[in-house]
């Protein structure tokens, strides 16, 4: 298996040589960036990028061979053709994993078209077109779907399974099956049918999703429809339109099934038509099959089982030679059928949800050769004294959610696959499983009790594959002769072992339990451990090779000695990344020193030992992987290290479930770098602070591997430099031992936006003012709480391309120009800008407006209006001129309760966000209780946590003096809050705005709790308390919302009443609260007392201010 990198940089090379160099099994790994295909024929080869879908597209169409994979990327289609064109073969199978695929822009064309082969998606969007179908199922072709979303699924005559996906129309038709298992997302075009079934299709479905505010409707005609649970996000029914002898079955109490034509199910017909049509077998012929059902089928038809028991018995030998589909209505357990079916070849029959008893001296299922056989939901019950297997194929399987009961001590297989059949299982229980003869076997997430391959049988299992017990004390897994398995992860017992023979191969990625069981091998038999196979899905640390033989830039010889340029050209490349100038000087340092200290010891000079294990330290998105890579083929190119591996590791790589595992899995990964470079990737994430942590047994394994391996090994740990720390702490000797720190920088805004230009320069864009680009994107990042530095700007770029697709696509005549260019009209939809507004926004004039509205608080709007001029006035500032610092907008509402604080800073949140200042109009409420732990170290991790969540918005913390209980130095743990908040205020100002409330008083002597306290928090505003009037004038807004009222005798009264009330006990606004409830309280209790028409209900009359005006001993007005 070779990787081929493309891309433009130096040391890469274009898609169209890596393509036209590819053999099956190899890898394409494309940068980001966009790349043009054309149409490709694949075969057997894998695409994946490097930056997600989010970062790289390949522009083409994709005809797959044999078995393909794409995986992290987004497809896009060419004009007036399919992104997949599954035309080549039965034989084809493509897995496309967390990828994004997009139809032509006309609009003109199926966006997936598979007429032959399986295709797989795992993860995978399907962008959606609401007037198309987006992905076509063809007769005899097949689609496994998982979390995915499809947008318009046809099934015609072919198989689909979906698991947790969504769409907006799925329709089965011409003898189509679709089978969704867990809930499957609905959200139909209005006016249009979310659900389909048509001519003799099956559709199957576990539970469905209904969204959106329009009317649901589902069809169903000469064709079955099962919806098994139904949930409505509007509570809004699904009619279901039942046609032509259509059988449906949805027992949800939202499913409003209507007949169009009533006709009795269980009566014989004649047939009527040349086309499938569904037999009734009723349960009370279930033993006269020959004369009562047989003379009514014909090839294709569907016959239906009710819940009971049925025999062959009439039949020769119990024998029923199958061309017709076995559909079970009711349980499973309750669809009873005892006898052999034999499905002969040509012949192409699916078997749902029923029941097979295996008969003792034959099969219970036998598949010619050249048959094909779909399983959905089957249990096949064998029998003790079988002779021969359960299920016996020479044909093709299908099968999902299927159980082959067998038993621990059994003595003969469950299931076989022989000759060329092919077997696809998905979630099964498959017993005792033997393949031989030249069968192709695919496994996902099975069970068994022993896997057994001989001859020339292909066996791949993605997901895990668990291995149960057996009594006979045999292997778990054989293979023999030249047969080959290929397993994603083995759970199997412990104790087990496993047998290899022959010129047979075994490849398993991972064990669940960690640890590998006993493995024996006999002749030239092949093992590979703990590197993924010949399968997508396989995960752990990947290695890879950075420049393979077949992809070496041009004047490298074969053998590989000729290594010049390398060195430069890796270096040249680190030194054309934008901005990193102190990590570009260390790494031009770093090679020189290994490089001198090689060749001192070359010629017998002694030197000091150079020690290359490193820290690279910093922020996301700083270019840490890429400037790792380009290090490692630099020191490689000058012979510094003996090999050009790199290998990538996280923690779930290293660290294990269960003490002891750690160890293994660590050393496993260290002998996989021997050599080359290991890049250890959130390395602080080794560090944690629960006992049961085993991220110490990682440090400990690899601190004595560094010992042991120090000539031959280079260790990168990278991460957040504060996060770091705790890593090297946990370790004394990690440090030392590391001693080579790579400082990387964030990037400045203007490198960022340069950066951002060559991404779309380098994936054939062109803005139509870069410098507004610039200026829009430098002025998003600075107000974001994101600072991923390249990562954030790749996310930009992305929302960018998709407004742009947004407006091309209402073009009614496209050009080449059209599709290229991001005009300003983007820029300023990404910005929320409108480009043609001066001063304030409406949306600035509704908050302002919203303010004066309030009662009283003069000096919080004088106030308020005067932040909002300085606000424009810096934004104008920092436009003008990106270097300047960032102001602090961060405050102090003193005052008393019910003043208007909470609501206030909820405007403040609104009107900082309406002017760019900050990302989100949040408000986050935090007081004491929230940010002070009971114990040491709780009350710092408590306030980082809010501060973190507050990010983007604004941090409200009422009663703030709060934190402050005695002087500064005290032991008060509130006074770790303070220490926390400090440095955040400072280093996190343009992150967010932080509001500080309390008493006035209170509010001062907190102040004095840090020096610096102040200073961060600059401003202040008081809230007067409201005078009686303002009082009253509160409750009677509250009041007439809902009801009719005296207002001026209302007013009165009230400011009397706030007036006798004890001045401890004024609450301002929450005292109009308080005298309105209670208002309304004496007027239920008039209404609930006396005989008020309805009429009058709304109406507050006197007597019940009256009532008011005595309880609280003030004269009625």
């Amino acid at each position: 298996m070779t990787t081929f990198y493309v891309g433009t940089a130096p040391d890469r090379m274009p898609i169209a040589a890596a393509l036209a160099q590819a053999r099956p099994g190899d890898i394409l790994s494309l940068a980001p960036g966009a790349h043009s295909i054309g149409s490709v024929t694949l075969n057997g080869v894998t695409l994946t990028g490097e930056g997600g879908p989010a970062a790289t597209t390949v522009i083409g169409t994709i005809a797959p061979y044999g078995a393909c994979a794409v995986a992290a990327l987004t497809l896009s289609a060419p004009p007036r053709t399919n992104a997949i064109a599954m035309t080549l073969g039965a034989d084809a199978y493509l897995s496309i994993t967390d990828c994004r695929i997009a139809g032509d822009a006309t609009a003109s064309t199926l966006t997936v078209a598979v007429d032959r082969g399986t295709l797989v998606l795992d993860r995978v969007v399907v962008a959606d077109d609401e007037d198309l179908i987006t992905v076509r199922i063809a007769a005899g072709a097949r689609l496994h779907a998982t979390s995915s979303r499809l947008g318009g699924l046809e099934v015609r005559g072919g198989t689909a399974d979906l698991i947790r996906c969504a769409a907006h129309l799925v329709l089965a038709a011409d003898g189509g099956q679709v089978r969704g298992y867990s809930p499957l997302e609905l959200a139909p075009v209005p006016g249009k049918r979310t659900i389909r079934s048509l001519s003799g299709a099956t559709l199957d479905l576990e539970s469905i999703r209904l969204s959106g505010d329009q009317a649901f409707e589902a069809q169903a005609n000469a064709a079955t429809l099962r919806i098994s649970e139904i949930e409505s996000v509007t509570g809004a029914p699904l009619k279901v339109v039942a046609e032509s002898d259509a059988l449906v079955q949805c027992e949800s109490p939202l499913a409003e099934v209507v007949r169009a034509t009533a006709v009795p199910r269980k009566a014989p017909r004649p047939r009527a038509g040349s086309g499938p049509q569904r037999v009734l077998w009723p349960a009370a012929q279930g033993r006269s099959f020959a004369t009562d059902v047989q003379p009514r089928l014909r090839p294709g038809d569907t016959l239906v089982l009710e819940e009971g028991e049925y025999a062959f018995d009439d039949l020769a030998c119990g024998e029923f030679e199958c061309e017709v589909n076995l559909d079970g209505e009711g349980r499973r357990d309750r669809i009873v059928l005892r006898g052999r079916l034999t499905i002969p070849p040509a012949a192409h029959v699916t078997l749902t949800n029923l029941t097979i008893e295996h008969p003792a001296a034959t099969n219970a299922v036998h598949v010619s050769a050249a048959a094909d056989l779909s399983m959905h939901g089957v249990t096949i019950r064998t029998h003790p004294a079988a002779e021969l297997p359960a299920l016996y194929s020479e044909g093709a399987v299908t099968a999902t959610a299927c159980e082959l009961r067998a038993g621990p001590a059994d003595s003969r297989a469950t299931v076989t696959v022989v000759g060329e059949g092919r077997l696809s299982a998905l979630m099964c229980e498959l017993g005792w499983a033997d393949f031989g003869g030249s069968s192709v076997v695919s496994l996902e997430s099975c069970s068994l009790f022993r896997l057994a391959t001989r001859d020339q049988a292909r066996v791949t299992s993605a997901g895990r594959l668990s291995v149960r017990p057996n009594a006979r004390n045999q292997c778990s897994v054989t293979a023999k002769g030249q047969a080959s398995i290929d397993i994603d992860v083995l759970d199997c017992p412990p104790g087990d072992e496993l047998n290899i023979q022959d010129q047979s191969s075994l490849a398993i990625s991972s064990f669940a339990s960690g640890a590998a069981p006993k493995i024996t091998r006999g002749g030239y038999a092949r093992l590979s451990q703990g590197s993924p196979g010949g399968h997508d899905g396989a995960r752990g640390a990947m290695v890879t090779s950075s420049l393979p033989d077949s992809a070496r830039i041009a004047g490298a010889v074969a053998d590989g000695s000729d290594v010049t340029g390398v060195r430069e050209d890796s270096l040249t490349a680190l030194n054309h990344l934008v901005g990193l100038r102190t990590v570009k000087a260390q790494a031009a340092q770093f090679v020189k020193n290994a490089v001198i200290n090689r060749e001192r010891a070359v010629i017998g000079l002694k030197s000091m030992p150079l020690t290359l294990h490193s820290l690279f330290l910093g922020n996301p998105g700083t270019g840490k992987t890429t400037v790792a890579r380009l290090l490692g083929k630099a020191l490689y190119a000058e012979g510094v290290v003996s090999s050009d591996v790199f290998v990538e590791a996280g923690r779930a790589d290293l660290v294990g479930r269960y003490i002891g595992d750690s160890a293994p899995m660590t050393e496993k990964v260290l002998d996989s770098a021997r050599g080359g470079i290991l890049f250890i990737d959130e390395a602080y994430s080794l560090a944690q602070d629960f006992e049961e942590d085993y991220g110490q047994e990682v440090i400990d394994t690899i601190i004595a591997y560094m010992e042991n391996h120090r000539d031959d090994l280079m260790i990168i740990f990278a991460g957040y430099t504060d996060k770091m720390q705790r890593l090297l702490d946990m370790n004394a000797g990690l440090e030392s031992r590391a001693p080579n720190r790579f400082d990387f920088e964030d990037y400045t805004g203007e490198e960022l936006a340069t950066i951002g230009v060559k991404a779309l320069r380098d994936t054939d864009y062109e803005l139509e003012d870069e410098e507004l680009y610039r200026r829009i994107l430098t002025r998003g990042y600075t107000q974001s709480a994101d600072r991923s530095n390249a990562r954030w700007v790749r996310n930009f770029n992305q929302e960018l391309i998709g407004r742009q697709v947004d407006r091309v696509h209402e073009l009614r005549t496209r050009t080449v120009e059209d599709y290229r260019l991001i005009a300003d009209d983007d820029l300023y939809a990404v910005a929320g800008i409108d480009a043609d507004a001066e001063g304030s926004s409406t949306a600035v004039r509704d908050l302002l407006a919203e303010l004066d509205g309030m009662v009283g608080l003069a000096e919080v709007k004088a106030w308020v209006a005067k932040l909002v001029n300085r606000v424009n006035a810096d934004q104008r500032r920092i436009q003008a001129d990106a270097t300047i610092s960032r102001p602090t907008y961060h405050v102090t509402f003193t005052g008393s309760p019910g003043t208007g604080k909470t609501t206030v800073a909820r405007i403040v949140a609104q009107l900082f966000h309406e002017l760019g200042v900050l990302s989100k109009p949040t408000v986050k409420e935090v007081n004491r209780a929230a940010l002070v732990g009971s114990a040491v170290g709780q009350s710092e991790e408590r306030t980082s946590l809010a501060i973190d969540e507050a990010m983007g918005g604004v941090m409200f913390i009422d009663e703030a003096y709060d934190l402050f209980r005695g002087r500064a130095g005290s032991s008060d743990y509130g006074q770790a809050v303070i220490a926390t908040l400090l440095p955040r205020l400072e280093n996190d100002r343009d992150k967010f705005v932080a509001i500080l409330a309390g008493y006035a008083a209170e509010m001062d002597v907190f102040f004095t709790a840090n020096p610096g306290l102040r200073s961060r928090v600059p401003h202040t505003v008081h809230f007067a308390d409201y005078s009686p009037e303002e009082v009253a004038e509160i409750v009677v807004r509250i009041l007439t919302k809902t009801w009719t009222v005296d207002s001026a005798g209302l007013a009165a009264l009230t400011a009397a009443a706030y007036r006798a009330l004890p001045e401890n006990e004024r609450a301002n606004g929450r005292s109009a609260r308080i005298f309105a409830e209670e208002i309304e309280g004496l007027q239920a209790d008039h209404i609930a007392t006396n005989d008020v028409p309805d009429a009058e209900l709304h109406i507050i009359p006197e007597t019940v201010l009256e009532a008011f005006a005595r309880a609280h001993g003030v004269a009625p007005v």
